[in-house]
C-alpha cells in the first residue's frame, strides 16, 4: 500500500463513519418515540472520491450486510476503485465493496462497530 491508496482509503472511512452516526440517530429517534426505523435507508456513498455527493437508498439489510465486515463499503455503481478493493454484492443501486488486504487494516482499524 502506497500513501495515495491509504489516504484513498481513509477518505472512505470517513464516510463509513458519517453513515454510522446518521444510523445511530435514526435508531436513537425511534427508541425515543420520534418515529420508527426504516425498512430502506439512505446514506452518502463510502467511495475513496472526497467530492463525491452521491445519495444511496439501500434496504437496512443490504446496509447490515455490508457493516458486518470492516472490510466493506457501500457504494454508488460506477464508484468501485479496483486499485483498493474488488465488487462483492451488485445491489438495486449500490455496490458493496471489499478492500484489498492492504487497506483493510485501515477499514478494519478505524470500523466505528469494532
Amino acid at each position: 500500500m502506497n500513501e495515495r491508496t491509504e489516504r484513498l482509503a481513509r477518505n472512505e472511512a470517513a464516510f463509513r463513519m458519517l453513515n454510522e452516526r446518521a444510523q445511530a440517530v435514526t435508531e436513537e429517534l425511534a427508541r425515543e418515540g420520534f418515529g420508527s426505523e426504516p425498512e430502506r435507508v439512505e446514506c452518502v456513498c463510502e467511495c475513496s472520491n472526497a467530492y463525491c455527493s452521491a445519495v444511496l437508498e439501500l434496504r437496512r439489510q443490504d446496509y447490515e450486510l455490508a457493516r458486518a465486515d470492516p472490510g466493506r463499503f457501500v457504494v454508488a455503481p460506477g464508484h468501485v476503485d479496483p486499485n483498493i478493493e474488488r465488487e462483492v454484492f451488485d445491489l438495486d443501486g449500490a455496490v458493496i465493496v471489499e478492500k484489498h488486504p492492504g487497506e483493510r487494516a485501515i477499514a478494519a482499524a478505524t470500523d466505528p462497530r469494532a
